[in-house]
């Protein structure tokens, strides 16, 4: 009676830590975009809120003056 030894083939296990390792810096990089988009919007909120508050001084600077002028 003979005994078969079955080895796992080498290719298999290096193939999955492979997909596995690129699985993982798809990963990273997905992080990284991530998070210049959400300080990409952050950035624009700030930009959109200064301008806002700048148009509402303006106008309230204009009222001010029509008010001073009569």
């Amino acid at each position: 009676m003979r005994r078969k030894i079955i080895k796992k083939k080498k290719d298999n296990e290096a193939s999955e830590t492979l997909s596995k390792l690129k699985g993982g810096k798809e990963l990273e990089i997905a992080e990284v975009i991530l998070k210049e988009l959400a300080q990409r919007k952050k950035r624009k909120t700030e930009i959109r809120n200064k301008t806002n508050n700048l148009e509402n001084i303006k106008k309230k600077e204009k009222k001010n003056k029509i008010t001073t002028e009569r």
